[in-house]
């Protein structure tokens, strides 16, 4: 039995399934980002973690890109 195309509606559907699945996952990441900074805040060790996490992603602190092996560059998000 063959498959049908299906329709331009039901594409459109689907999309903003994923588009609307993407947000939320996005939300949940902004929010665990959140309670990860007040974590550390709390801690006193803001400075301390900043340091740890460029060094592990290898990032220029003056100019925020992360280097990988080829000498690429890629823009970090949300990196002091």
């Amino acid at each position: 039995m063959a498959r049908r195309k299906p329709t331009m509606k039901e594409t459109v559907t689907v999309i903003n399934q994923v588009i609307q699945e993407i947000t939320l996952i996005r939300n949940d990441i902004q929010t665990l980002t959140g309670v990860l900074n007040m974590y550390m805040e709390m801690e006193g060790k803001e400075k301390q973690f900043d340091e740890f996490v460029n060094k592990k992603l290898n990032v220029e602190v003056k100019d925020d890109i992360r280097k990988d092996e080829k000498s690429s560059t890629v823009p970090v998000e949300g990196s002091p």
